[in-house]
């Protein structure tokens, strides 16, 4: 099972603590900014998202970086985020968003992806296309421009 990742090296520095995420902490030499993933029996790390973008869906955590990494395999998709909704019933409803003006075939493809690859409770119900698609100066995914224009439109 995914747990938070902590690292200790002597290149980490101090200003990670000057942030303002609740999940940066440090204890010792270790330090972990909200990173969760798993080690396998070789030692080999595998992330799987941020403390911060976990929800839960029907009871179970689901990392939305991993949804997105799924969809980012998919040939013909540029740019993509995963949003998570409230939902009364199940905790989140989860919406994947591509870059780009809607298009059937590659609608169908990502639905039939999702089915093939996902497990149920990681299938997005909702795909949305967006154009353009907001990015930070960083370069990723602007969540709170996408989240707003999803609004905006629904």
């Amino acid at each position: 099972d995914p747990g938070p990742v902590w690292v200790r090296s002597p290149y980490l520095f101090d200003r990670y603590l000057a942030g303002d995420s609740p999940h940066t902490r440090r204890i010792g030499d270790f330090l972990t900014v909200g990173e969760h993933g798993r080690m396998d029996q070789n030692g080999n790390l595998f992330l799987h998202g941020r403390a911060g973008r976990m929800v839960t869906v029907a009871d179970k955590n689901v990392f939305l970086e991993e949804i997105e990494a799924h969809l980012a395999t998919l040939e013909g998709i540029e740019d993509c985020a995963v949003l998570a909704l409230p939902d009364p019933l199940r905790g989140h409803r989860l919406v994947a968003v591509v870059s780009g003006l809607p298009d059937p075939d590659l609608s169908q493809r990502i639905k039939a992806h999702f089915q093939s690859a996902l497990a149920p409770h990681l299938r997005p119900r909702t795909l949305r296309f967006l154009a353009p698609f907001p990015r930070l100066p960083s370069g990723k995914a602007d969540l709170a421009m996408i989240a707003t224009a999803l609004e905006a439109t629904s």
